[in-house]
């Protein structure tokens, strides 16, 4: 009887990084549960790590794991050498989302008995039924209903997989539907270039004045308005509805606005007179047009961007600088100036070496002829001479002191002056990128000499910013002149400026749509779009004759084939905002002979893609299409995209028997979304005949596991290795439990094994962000020749595996038994490797060979 073995992976994602670095990738392990991979090179002998996961907890542990409630996290990574001293730290943010099956019902402001409804964290791949509570119901991720009658309903939601249409969960909540018109509401929403600004919204039936109370002392009237207000904080907003022709008044209401103040940041650099006691220089740093004034700490103060101030006496004095912007945001800022004296009337002066800023030129002026001059320049050297050469160790402000003595040694005269250093090797390097739904949103980095500098950025529109980070928004479309400047943090001297050229074809965000096709109809698609603003209407063209009007639609193609559709969106007086096309692929028949279809997982602007199609063979073909102009035809490629977006990204693939095109949206950004809650799943992958690696992707805290393998056999192991003893349909079921919380999660999936060793999937259940995808691209497609060769076959005493000509490095080889049983492990590096087989029983055994790369292959081979 033939026996098969399945054998389960666990793929890590890793992030490689610099030496020394203190990036990380979190990678999910399902529900809030993820583990952060530092660079492999701080995991050597001697180096310490510390985290900080933004919610009140720590770890120690080099490569911790640590659940998370939703939210927005703040994750801190820190490395230190054997002697405690620090490398690096590195903070980013961590936003963990709601479970799959929570939603948002959202009343239409313009028809109040309309209802949107959102699920908050599905993926493509998961189709979702609804129950709007009054008898009705509908379909897609994105749903809307219109209730004949104003109440109270409990809707209900259900998420199943697409491909094999498994339940993942469902959901219910009741909600108030009032009745239409809306009784005096009205909505507010932020300006998006003066957030002091905020805009007002209502509703009047006809024949209807409106009154504002903006609660700030000022009024208005209108059903579309804009109030500004100073300073940021909490107001009580009133409308009032008035008959036009009677006067009377018809309602009103009130709603409590926040007024968020916008953030701002400040500093500034001081220079001393190297010939002047106590004589310095300040340059503030703030937002553009910001009124700045300056507290000496000896009793006097100034104001200007620029100033010159001269302390009376020698010693340490608190300076500090408050600026205040145009949006009456306050930033204080506040440093220690020290003032050091000269005495006995003596100086020095020095120069500096152009081609090394680090080497400086001492020269004393004597008052006698027979006197000696001692010099300590601060930083633990000392020297003699009335002139002396001198090389500082690294930037910063460095008190030297030359001391003048006669004859008997005895001082005459002393005199100190604080020096600043700073190198001269520093070069700016500005790069920036466009967001590709928004040019006039813009990504500025500039390439800093010390991660300690100063930056400062000049966008060429009026406005300033700070940071080796900038972003950037500009409010018109032409070509602006982007100048970054680096300051030495420790002297607050220049270090090096270097200009750019940023040019802004539009401004806004830009509409686009997803296209989101019926599983069991795919000729039926929900096209959902994504506008620019808040108040819009969206009309459809199909591509086949066939127009649509509101978001989202649902529209039935006749005949299969690619159809142009696009979406223009319009405000409420009809004049056009936005325009987007996309072309879609539209096949026949629930069940076509081939399927494209994928899943995807990002981090950051990188995107993972993993083929999932039904129908193909090792002749099949891929191609992809990144949405960016860029294509791939590996079967899992990774992708990085050019800057943060939405991308159409379609997999084309191809055999003899047919052609499939599958085509979804990807979205790329520095925030990286995670769901949340215990789960017990894993998913199935066959890589070549025989050859099937299920990933185990489950979810929790101390996770115990238990697997059916549907044999009549279990394991408790958490990545199992089993030997089926005969093709056919197995369920395989895991179910895991967690001891904290006393959670239990079972997920089950139908395993077919045919008699040429093919692997097919009665229900794949794939889903975003579960599995570690980069692993993937080192994954050999299904045409990969096997990794060895095993002669003689059948043997006796001894059998010799011979590793492929391509394999490089280490390999581990194995031989089991029918029985699971290893009978003979090895780990080896040649091309050949014997294998002893005296002590076996005649009949028939499995050899294994994993790479260094982790791929796996098998032998069967018979003993006689």
């Amino acid at each position: 009887m033939k026996r098969y073995l399945l054998v389960f992976l666990l793929w890590l994602l890793s992030t490689v990084a610099g030496a020394q670095n203190c990036l990380f990738a979190p990678i999910d392990n399902g529900n809030g549960l993820y583990t952060f991979n530092p660079d492999p090179i701080t995991l050597g002998m001697g180096y310490r790590h510390t985290w900080d996961f933004g919610d009140g907890t720590n770890s120690v542990d080099p490569i911790p794991v640590h659940l998370f409630t939703a939210g927005t996290f703040n994750v801190c990574h820190e490395v230190f050498d054997s002697t405690g001293q620090q490398l690096c730290i590195y903070c980013g943010p961590l936003s963990v989302a709601p479970t799959p099956c929570s939603f948002t019902a959202q009343q239409d402001w313009i028809q109040p008995q309309t209802i949107n409804f959102e699920l908050l964290n599905a993926s493509s791949g998961q189709v979702a039924t609804w129950d709007f509570g009054d008898g009705a119901s509908g379909y897609g991720l994105i749903a809307q209903h219109t209730y004949t009658d104003s109440g109270t309903y409990t809707p209900c939601v259900s998420l199943y997989d697409s491909l094999t249409g498994v339940l993942i969960c469902n959901s219910c909540q009741t909600i108030q539907v009032f009745p239409s018109p809306v009784t005096c509401g009205f909505m507010w929403y932020p300006d998006l270039t003066d957030p002091l600004t905020l805009h007002f919204v209502t509703n009047p039936p006809p024949g209807t004045h409106v009154e504002w109370d903006f609660g700030n002392g000022m009024v208005g009237s209108g059903p579309m308005v804009a109030q500004s207000y100073f300073p940021a904080g909490s107001y009580l907003v009133c409308v009032q509805y008035t008959d036009s022709v009677t006067g009377a008044q018809t309602c009103t209401a009130c709603m409590p606005v926040s007024v968020v103040p916008v953030t701002s940041s400040c500093s500034y650099s001081a220079i001393q007179d190297p010939f002047t006691t106590g004589a310095f220089q300040f340059f503030a740093t703030a937002d553009s047009g910001s009124t700045i004034q300056w507290d000496f700490g000896d009793g006097t103060q100034d104001s200007g961007s620029q100033v010159n101030h001269v302390f009376p006496f020698a010693g340490q004095f608190n300076v500090c600088m408050t600026a205040v912007n145009p949006m009456g945001t306050v930033c204080t800022y506040c440093d220690t100036i020290v003032v050091q004296q000269t005495g006995g009337g003596c100086s020095y002066t020095y120069l500096v070496d152009s081609a090394n800023t680090f080497n400086y030129t001492f020269a004393y002026t004597t008052t006698a002829p027979a006197t000696t001059v001692h010099w300590d320049f601060g930083d633990g050297t000392t020297d003699t001479g009335a002139i002396v050469l001198h090389t500082f160790p690294a930037s910063g402000f460095y008190n030297v002191c030359a001391v003048e003595a006669d004859s008997l040694s005895l001082p005459v005269c002393q005199a100190c002056m604080l020096i600043p250093v700073v190198s001269n090797s520093a070069t700016c390097n500005i790069s920036f990128f466009q967001d590709s739904l928004n040019d006039a949103l813009v990504y500025f980095t500039c390439n800093v000499s010390s991660p300690t500098s100063i930056v400062t950025w000049n966008f060429g529109d009026g406005s300033t910013g700070s940071g080796a980070l900038a972003t950037h928004v500009y409010l018109a479309p032409g070509t602006y002149t982007v100048t970054v400047s680096e300051i030495d943090s420790a002297t607050g001297l220049p270090l090096c400026s270097s200009t750019t050229a940023v040019t802004v074809i539009g401004t806004g965000f830009r509409c686009t749509f997803v296209a989101d096709p019926d599983p069991l109809q795919p000729n039926q698609i929900q096209f959902t779009g994504i506008p620019s603003s808040l108040i819009s209407v969206l009309n459809w063209d199909f591509g086949d004759g066939a127009t649509g009007f509101g978001n989202p639609v649902n529209h039935t193609y006749a005949a299969p084939g690619a159809y142009t559709v696009c979406m223009n969106e319009t405000d409420l007086q009809g004049i056009v905002l936005c325009s987007w096309c996309m072309t879609v692929s539209v096949t026949t028949g629930p069940f076509p002979a081939c399927n494209a279809f994928y899943t995807s997982s990002t981090l950051g602007l990188d995107a993972y893609f993993i083929d999932l199609s039904a129908g193909t063979s090792p002749a099949t073909n891929y191609l992809w299409d990144f949405g960016d102009g860029t294509t791939s035809t590996t079967r899992f490629p990774q992708h990085t995209y050019p800057a943060p977006g939405l991308y159409n990204a379609c997999l084309t693939i191809t055999d003899t028997a047919c052609s499939s095109q599958f085509c979804s949206q990807i979205r790329v950004d520095t925030a990286i979304v995670f769901p949340t809650t215990c789960q017990a799943y894993y998913v199935i992958l066959q890589m070549a005949p025989y050859q099937v690696a299920v990933v185990n992707l489950s979810s929790g805290v101390n996770l115990g596991f238990n697997w059916d393998f549907g044999d009549g056999t279990f394991s408790t192991d958490p990545y199992p290795s089993h030997l089926y003893n005969a093709v056919g349909d197995y369920p395989l079921c895991l179910t895991v439990t967690e001891p904290g919380t006393g959670c239990t999660s079972t997920y089950c999936d139908t395993l077919s094994v045919d008699s040429l060793g093919n692997v097919f999937r009665g229900m794949s259940g794939f889903m975003l962000n579960i599995m570690s995808p980069a692993s993937l691209t080192a994954v050999p497609d299904m045409t990969a020749s096997p990794s060895f060769a095993v002669y003689p076959n059948p043997f006796n005493a001894a059998c010799t595996l011979q590793r492929a000509a391509s394999a490089k490095g280490e390999a581990v080889v194995r031989v089991l038994d029918l029985r699971g049983a290893v009978l003979f492990t090895e780990r080896f590096s040649t091309g050949e490797v014997r294998v002893p087989a005296d002590q076996w029983s005649p009949g028939i055994y499995l050899i294994e060979l994993t790479e260094g790369d982790g791929y796996r292959s098998f032998r069967k081979v018979i003993k006689e």
